[in-house]
């Protein structure tokens, strides 16, 4: 059971004006408003798009649902880019605009998000922060792309605040922004780093 695309769209856009009137904005509030967009946009744009196709479907909705979904993507952007600006060193934040670009952009966003990921991968683990309530995409969000399970049990077992697990949730997540790089240049040295990285995620070990 699930809520309709129609009434999920009344939803995130109530959020997004909610998240505009919500001063100071925290860390969390970037990155749970730019983490609804992107969840709607992954689950909810195509079946707006097949709505859209529909002979039957009046034009005004159409436009009226189209508007929303541009709006929703413009605000996605907008979030990310302003956390990334007020907290520069948030690896979640940063780790869910790439999937973000790679997954619901467009293909001119490619390259841009694609310099983004180098440049990222280039600083020492030590340079990153990450919470264990900083939250990642859920496990169905392109569960091939990162090991989602390895990275709930490295917050889950023992103490999730402690160096060592922030270490493992750091190093899981760089695994996986090596691996989106190496698939789309066709690096095998991003790639054969994502194996090292995580060696137990067996998605890795297939693009060897």
């Amino acid at each position: 059971w699930a809520f309709s695309p129609q009434i999920n769209l009344y939803q995130i856009d109530n959020h997004m004006k909610q998240a505009a009137r919500n001063t100071p904005k925290t860390l969390s509030t970037y990155i749970d408003g730019a983490r609804e967009c992107s969840l709607f946009l992954s689950h909810e744009k195509p079946l707006f798009t097949e709505i859209c196709q529909e002979a039957c479907m009046p034009e005004a909705v159409i436009k009226q649902t189209v508007s929303v979904v541009e709006n929703v993507t413009k605000n996605c952007r907008q979030i990310f880019s302003d956390g990334m600006k007020a907290h520069p060193k948030a690896l979640v934040l940063s780790f869910n605009a790439i999937r973000f670009a790679f997954h619901s952009g467009e293909p001119k966003d490619i390259p841009r998000t694609l310099q983004f990921a180098e440049q990222l991968l280039k600083h020492p683990a030590e340079h990153w922060e990450v919470a264990a309530d900083d939250d990642v995409m859920p496990f169905d969000y392109f569960e091939s792309h990162f090991n989602y399970r390895d990275y709930f049990d490295a917050i889950t077992e023992g103490d999730p605040e402690s160096p060592e697990a922030a270490s493992k949730l750091i190093h899981l997540i760089l695994a996986s922004i090596h691996h989106y790089v190496g698939c789309y240049t066709n690096n095998l040295a991003h790639l054969e780093k994502a194996a090292k990285l995580d060696p137990r995620f067996a998605f890795y070990q297939y693009h060897l």
